[in-house]
Protein backbone atom coordinates (compact mmCIF):
# COMPACT_ATOMS: atom_id res chain seq x y z
CA UNK A 1 0.00 0.00 0.00
CA UNK A 2 1.07 3.15 -0.86
CA UNK A 3 -0.22 6.47 0.43
CA UNK A 4 -0.29 10.14 -0.36
CA UNK A 5 -2.50 12.97 0.16
CA UNK A 6 -2.59 14.97 -3.20
CA UNK A 7 -3.30 18.69 -1.49
CA UNK A 8 -0.55 18.24 1.34
CA UNK A 9 2.69 16.51 -0.92
CA UNK A 10 2.72 15.77 -4.30
CA UNK A 11 4.04 13.12 -5.93
CA UNK A 12 6.74 12.98 -8.65
CA UNK A 13 5.51 14.61 -12.30
CA UNK A 14 2.03 15.74 -10.29
CA UNK A 15 1.40 19.31 -10.12
CA UNK A 16 -1.05 21.97 -8.62
CA UNK A 17 -2.49 25.32 -9.98
CA UNK A 18 -4.00 27.86 -7.89
CA UNK A 19 -5.58 31.39 -9.28
CA UNK A 20 -8.66 33.35 -7.84
CA UNK A 21 -10.84 30.48 -9.34
CA UNK A 22 -10.10 28.08 -7.27
CA UNK A 23 -7.64 25.22 -7.67
CA UNK A 24 -6.48 22.50 -10.05
CA UNK A 25 -4.78 19.30 -8.21
CA UNK A 26 -3.13 16.41 -10.49
CA UNK A 27 -4.48 12.94 -9.11
CA UNK A 28 -1.88 10.64 -11.31
CA UNK A 29 -0.46 11.56 -14.74
CA UNK A 30 0.58 9.25 -17.12
CA UNK A 31 -1.44 6.38 -15.75
CA UNK A 32 -3.78 3.96 -18.28
CA UNK A 33 -6.61 3.71 -16.55
CA UNK A 34 -9.44 1.35 -17.30
CA UNK A 35 -12.11 2.21 -14.87
CA UNK A 36 -13.38 4.44 -12.61
CA UNK A 37 -16.40 4.10 -9.90
CA UNK A 38 -17.62 5.92 -7.07
CA UNK A 39 -18.71 4.15 -4.15
CA UNK A 40 -20.71 5.24 -0.87
CA UNK A 41 -20.18 3.50 2.52
CA UNK A 42 -22.91 3.87 5.74
CA UNK A 43 -21.10 3.86 9.19
CA UNK A 44 -19.08 0.66 9.77
CA UNK A 45 -19.64 -0.60 6.29
CA UNK A 46 -17.02 -3.15 5.17
CA UNK A 47 -15.56 -3.45 1.19
CA UNK A 48 -12.78 -5.14 -0.02
CA UNK A 49 -11.36 -8.37 1.36
CA UNK A 50 -9.99 -9.31 -1.63
CA UNK A 51 -7.23 -8.71 -4.05
CA UNK A 52 -6.31 -8.72 -7.62
CA UNK A 53 -3.60 -10.73 -9.56
CA UNK A 54 -3.66 -7.98 -12.88
CA UNK A 55 -5.48 -4.90 -11.28
CA UNK A 56 -3.63 -2.17 -9.39
CA UNK A 57 -6.49 -0.18 -7.75
CA UNK A 58 -6.33 3.41 -6.77
CA UNK A 59 -8.64 4.86 -4.04
CA UNK A 60 -9.22 8.34 -3.95
CA UNK A 61 -11.00 9.63 -0.70
CA UNK A 62 -13.44 12.65 -1.31
CA UNK A 63 -15.03 12.73 1.96
CA UNK A 64 -15.34 10.57 5.17
CA UNK A 65 -12.86 8.63 7.10
CA UNK A 66 -12.27 4.92 6.84
CA UNK A 67 -9.42 2.60 7.51
CA UNK A 68 -7.29 0.89 4.59
CA UNK A 69 -5.95 -2.51 5.53
CA UNK A 70 -3.81 -4.02 3.28
CA UNK A 71 -1.88 -7.09 3.17
CA UNK A 72 0.37 -9.22 1.06
CA UNK A 73 -1.20 -12.37 -0.21
CA UNK A 74 0.15 -15.18 1.21
CA UNK A 75 1.49 -13.26 4.44
CA UNK A 76 0.97 -14.37 8.00
CA UNK A 77 1.43 -11.27 9.27
CA UNK A 78 -1.26 -8.88 10.48
CA UNK A 79 -2.54 -6.31 7.97
CA UNK A 80 -1.39 -3.10 7.67
CA UNK A 81 -3.66 -0.28 8.49
CA UNK A 82 -4.18 3.31 7.68
CA UNK A 83 -6.81 5.69 8.51
CA UNK A 84 -7.58 7.91 5.03
CA UNK A 85 -8.80 11.24 5.17
CA UNK A 86 -10.50 13.14 2.45
CA UNK A 87 -7.58 13.93 -0.18
CA UNK A 88 -6.03 10.72 0.89
CA UNK A 89 -4.68 8.71 -2.84
CA UNK A 90 -4.17 4.83 -2.01
CA UNK A 91 -2.29 2.32 -4.19
CA UNK A 92 -2.76 -1.23 -4.27
CA UNK A 93 -0.74 -3.01 -6.39
CA UNK A 94 -1.74 -6.71 -8.11
CA UNK A 95 -1.82 -9.77 -5.12
CA UNK A 96 -1.98 -6.80 -2.21
CA UNK A 97 -5.35 -8.13 0.39
CA UNK A 98 -7.38 -5.09 0.62
CA UNK A 99 -10.03 -4.04 2.67
CA UNK A 100 -11.99 -0.43 3.96
CA UNK A 101 -14.30 0.09 6.88
CA UNK A 102 -16.04 3.09 7.25
CA UNK A 103 -15.57 5.04 10.40
CA UNK A 104 -18.40 6.68 12.19
CA UNK A 105 -19.63 9.46 9.50
CA UNK A 106 -19.72 7.22 6.62
CA UNK A 107 -17.63 7.69 3.61
CA UNK A 108 -17.66 7.97 -0.23
CA UNK A 109 -14.19 7.25 -2.36
CA UNK A 110 -13.52 6.82 -6.16
CA UNK A 111 -12.31 3.79 -7.19
CA UNK A 112 -9.54 3.92 -10.25
CA UNK A 113 -8.93 0.67 -11.83
CA UNK A 114 -5.60 0.05 -14.38
CA UNK A 115 -6.78 -3.74 -15.42
CA UNK A 116 -9.70 -5.72 -16.09
CA UNK A 117 -11.59 -4.07 -13.08
CA UNK A 118 -14.50 -2.82 -14.16
CA UNK A 119 -18.68 -3.05 -16.45
CA UNK A 120 -18.76 -6.59 -17.52
CA UNK A 121 -14.82 -7.54 -16.28
CA UNK A 122 -15.67 -6.38 -12.61
CA UNK A 123 -15.50 -10.07 -10.78
CA UNK A 124 -12.85 -11.38 -13.21
CA UNK A 125 -10.28 -10.13 -11.83
CA UNK A 126 -11.45 -10.22 -8.20
CA UNK A 127 -10.18 -13.19 -5.95
CA UNK A 128 -12.40 -13.09 -2.56
CA UNK A 129 -10.34 -13.41 1.14
CA UNK A 130 -11.54 -14.19 4.38
CA UNK A 131 -11.46 -11.07 6.28
CA UNK A 132 -8.56 -8.90 7.23
CA UNK A 133 -10.32 -6.34 8.92
CA UNK A 134 -9.85 -6.13 12.52
CA UNK A 135 -12.95 -5.53 14.77
CA UNK A 136 -11.04 -3.82 17.88
CA UNK A 137 -8.86 -1.35 17.02
CA UNK A 138 -6.23 1.17 19.00
CA UNK A 139 -5.59 3.88 17.35
CA UNK A 140 -3.33 6.65 18.06
CA UNK A 141 -1.30 9.75 16.29
CA UNK A 142 1.62 9.04 14.33
CA UNK A 143 3.73 11.28 12.08
CA UNK A 144 3.82 8.94 8.49
CA UNK A 145 6.74 9.45 5.96
CA UNK A 146 5.39 11.96 2.68
CA UNK A 147 1.96 13.36 4.71
CA UNK A 148 2.85 16.96 6.38
CA UNK A 149 0.22 15.97 9.11
CA UNK A 150 -0.03 13.10 11.74
CA UNK A 151 -2.16 10.26 10.66
CA UNK A 152 -3.91 7.97 12.86
CA UNK A 153 -2.41 4.25 12.90
CA UNK A 154 -4.39 1.31 14.36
Amino acid sequence: MKVYNIYENQEPGLGSFRDERGQITDSFYQAQMNHACIITNRPGAVRGNHYHKYTTQYTYILSGNLIYYSQPVGSDKPADQYVASPGDFIISEPNEIHAMKSCTEGSTFIAFAAGPRGGEDYENDTYRVASIVVSRLSCFWVPVAGLDRPSIRC
